[in-house]
């Protein structure tokens, strides 16, 4: 069965979310999160790590053409093309587990710890190697947005060099540090 779900953990300023759109909060295990410096947005990448966990969001519509549409501008919005081998983002489907309703369901029809919803979903991600990784910031608890807001559980690497003007870059301070001054 072809997913009828898109996992985003980015916000929407792309306005994909219309008034037809029914959204979860839900996590992904098996992936964790990163923010590339001078990026304002995060990516998810895979791991071995069986405790890594990713929130976001899941978009539902109620229609099949709706989704097909929506399916195709987050492809646009994430750079990725189906069957294309080198693209910033690939596309996978995975087992997404409802952690939060968005409030239209009824408290007995709701997921609980005990016996939760889960829902298979695409999910855009990058690959990264381990040494990429360190040069990024990390989101150990998987919630960008959680994290963004109180700036809690975020880890920086104490700098990263600019391999284009071998600067560093202190991500503590965001700014550039030229080592010759």
């Amino acid at each position: 069965m072809t997913p009828q779900v898109i996992l985003i953990n980015k916000g929407d300023k792309w306005k994909v979310v219309d008034s037809s759109c029914k959204w979860k909060r839900a996590s992904v295990t098996g992936y964790e999160l990163f923010q590339e410096p001078k990026l304002f947005y995060p990516f998810c990448s895979t791991t071995e790590k069986k405790e890594a966990k990713v929130f976001g969001t899941l978009l539902t519509w109620p229609e099949d053409h709706l989704f097909a549409k929506k399916l195709q501008m987050c492809n646009r919005i994430e750079g990725y093309e189906p069957g294309r081998k080198h693209g910033l983002y690939k596309r996978a489907v995975v087992e997404a587990t409802v952690v939060a309703e968005d409030g239209n369901q009824s408290q007995s029809s709701r997921p609980t710890e005990e016996n939760p919803e889960t829902i298979m979903a695409y999910i855009y991600f990058q690959e990264k190697s381990q040494e990429q990784k360190e040069k990024c910031t990390a989101f150990p608890n998987g919630d960008w947005l959680q994290s963004k807001d109180s700036n809690e559980d975020v880890h920086r690497p104490s700098s990263a060099v600019d391999s284009k003007s071998s600067k560093e870059y202190d991500k503590n301070t965001e700014t550039t540090i030229d080592p010759k001054k």
